[in-house]
């Protein structure tokens, strides 16, 4: 018969393996390292910011992903917000803590065709290398400097991350990530402006007109031009991140009071929740435009 106080030491030692293997579960990050290196932010030359993020193209090319009208007036087309842009973006390894930088000049990767819109969509990419030897200073386009100090590689998508429109569910689970650079208040310093942001929703449905995704998840100026992560249960315990989309803009609620004696009407917007995300297949396509 085994003695009571090895019976209550092993006992004692199974709950305690238990315990510190639920801890090391616990203490797992929700998403992967080199998944939070993919927002980039955005400062074009008049000041104002958004988001966007790199993609690798099957290993040979590189771009930079954002919404349109980051770039490029409404109203006029064809003509950019901004004569340059500078991009700043925490590098991998996730060993390296500083910040990284690019200066696009956009008026001249636009004149030499390097700047790619779609007409319909809110999606724009900028090719930033030749070759296979991503970012490599004899690679780079013209009109793209990499700051002095640049260390490591940018955290960037590729080809085996990308979901398509078609294939992506409602209801899963979706991560955006930006700098929300309106958010906060600047007196009080809440927010560290220079480092990304994640916000938690659902793919809360899906405009098969207009072929976009809706997510049940704000969003906020600085936002636009953000990554849109997809996370898919594989298998119990098994997950799957699937780049899926570019933010584009919020969902707005209109609110209208209307004073009948004296014929005035008084219009509020407000941010619904939801926002809209563009999805990956028209990035694909003027990436793979630009490679022809």
């Amino acid at each position: 018969m085994m003695d009571p106080g090895k019976h209550f030491t092993l006992i004692f030692t199974f709950l305690l393996a238990a315990f510190c293997a639920q801890s090391t579960a616990w203490a797992a990050q929700a998403i992967p390292e080199n998944n939070l290196r993919y927002p980039v932010l955005l400062t074009l030359d008049d000041g104002s910011t958004a988001s966007g993020f790199y993609f690798n193209y099957e290993a040979k090319d590189l771009f930079f992903v954002t919404a349109k009208h980051v770039l490029f007036r409404k109203d006029e087309t064809g003509v950019l917000k901004a004569k340059s842009a500078r991009l700043l973006s925490y590098p991998l390894p996730v060993t390296l803590t500083e910040p990284v930088s690019i200066t696009l000049d956009l008026e001249l990767l636009n004149r030499n065709g390097l700047i790619s819109v779609d007409p319909e969509k809110d999606v724009a990419v900028i090719r930033l290398t030749n070759g296979e030897k991503i970012m490599q200073t004899v690679d780079l386009v013209d009109g793209v400097v990499k700051d002095k100090g640049f260390q490591g590689s940018l955290g960037s998508a590729g080809m085996e991350t990308v979901k398509k429109f078609d294939d992506i569910l409602p209801s899963n689970e979706v991560f955006i990530f930006g700098y929300p650079t309106s958010l906060g208040i600047s007196a009080k310093k809440q927010l560290d402006v220079t480092k990304p942001l994640l916000r938690k929703g659902i793919i809360a449905g899906k405009n098969e007109r207009n072929k976009t995704l809706i997510l049940d998840c704000p969003v906020y100026y600085g936002n636009s031009g953000g990554p849109c992560v997809e996370v898919e249960e594989i298998d119990p315990g098994s997950r799957k991140f699937n780049l899926i989309g570019v933010v584009s803009e919020f969902v707005p609620f209109e609110k209208k009071w209307i004073n009948i004696r004296q014929g005035l009407v008084n219009t509020e917007i407000e941010n619904s929740g939801y926002s809209i995300v563009e999805p990956m297949d028209a990035v694909l396509d003027l990436v793979r435009n630009q490679e022809k």
